[in-house]
Formats: structure tokens, sequence, C-alpha cells
């Protein structure tokens, strides 16, 4: 294989490993759900081969499961695992919501109070697949206001295992949620109150990640 036709090759790979990647934190995809190479390919307009080696990489990360002769398939938790990535999310986010409030600009903060307006028009409008899109980009818009490159990489990797279950949130735990808790962090953050601010993500993740434990998963 020529050089070019190499990095061409490598190119496609990684634009579909990114792809599939964010697919999966932003609830792309349910939990449990088989991911054919075949139809991701036809979605993303990118050849079969640099699918299945990005699907490779996953399974490899332990973002995605496999055995041999099946196709990869969004992991399950267990009540245990849910509750060590509770404690897990809720320390690094909480610590990147309160280095986002000594640093967010002003910009920043007007993009994360019209992503909330945008969550509350999708859910009074009950498009969930939109809704779950627009909790992604709140939190990964506030968490990249904290300028720690490293951190945010460790976090998406949390989001990995957890992002699926977003669409078990619906509809029973979204009903009850009416955007306060998104509203204090950007009051947080035009205070500069990192404590405010780190408190209500904590108080986030730990309540849907509750609910989805109580009411979701049946495992130990």
């Amino acid at each position: 294989m020529k050089t070019g036709e190499n990095t061409s090759k490598k190119g496609l790979t990684q634009a579909a490993y990114g792809i599939i990647r964010e697919a999966i934190m932003s609830g792309g995809f349910e939990p449990g759900q088989k991911l054919s190479t075949r139809k991701i390919a036809v979605s993303i307009d990118i050849g079969i081969t640099p699918v299945r080696e990005a699907l490779v990489r996953l399974v490899a990360e332990r973002a995605l499961e496999a055995n041999l002769q099946r196709s990869p398939r969004i992991p399950l938790l267990t009540r245990a695992r849910a509750r060590e990535l509770i404690e897990l999310r809720s320390l690094l986010e909480g610590r990147a919501a309160e280095y986002a409030a000594a640093e967010a600009s002003a910009e920043e903060i007007a993009a994360l109070q019209r992503i909330s307006l945008e969550i509350m028009a999708a859910r009074e409008q009950n498009d969930r697949a939109r809704d779950i899109r627009k909790i992604y980009e709140f939190h990964f818009t506030l968490y990249r206001c904290a300028r720690r490159t490293e951190l945010i990489g460790l976090i998406e990797t949390l989001w990995l295992r957890t992002g699926p279950y977003l669409n078990l949130l619906f509809p029973d735990y979204t009903r009850t949620q009416f955007g306060e808790g998104r509203g204090r962090i950007i009051a947080a953050l035009r205070a500069r109150d990192g404590a405010s601010a780190r408190r209500e993500i904590e108080d986030d993740i730990s309540g849907a990640l509750t609910f989805i434990i109580d009411h979701v998963l049946t495992e130990d």
C-alpha cells in the first residue's frame, strides 16, 4: 500500500472512530444495543473496513464489548458499577465545573444559557433525541470552560460508560426536571462560585444515575 493510501485509510478510521465514540457518549445508542458495521458504514458514509477498525478500537477501550463471531454491543451496567461511576464522575466533573467557574468567558456562559433553553424546548416538544444531544452539549460546553484537556479526556471515558443510559431517563425522570439545576450552574459561573457549580454538577450526576440504579438496573 502506498503511503498516501495508508494515510487516507487511517484518516477514515479516525473519522469513524470519532463519530461512533461521540454517538455513544451522547446517547446515540441504547444499553445492550448491537452495533452493525454495515449499518453504521451506510449511515456515516464511510467504508466498512474503517468502521470495523474503529469498532475494534472501541472494544479495546471497553467502550463496547464483543465476543467472537458477534457484533459488538453497548455494555450493560450493574448497580455496583453504576455506584462506582457516580463517585468517579462526581469527582472529575465536579472539579471541572469548579475550574469552569473561574475560567468561563461571558460568551461561553451565554452559550450555556442558550443550550439550556434548547433543552427545555426539546422537552416541551417531546423530542427525546434532540434533548439528549443537548444535555451532552451542555455538559461538555461547561467542562471545556475548565481549560483542562486531560481532565476532559478522563470525563469522556466515563461518559462512554453512561451516555447510552441517558435514553432511560425518559420520560419518568426527565418529566420532573425543569432546568433549575442548569440555571443554578449558570448563575454560579456568573458569580465565579466554584463550590456551588461543583455541588450542582454532583447533584445532577447523583440524581440521574441513582434513578437508573433504582428503576432500571437489576444486577448487583
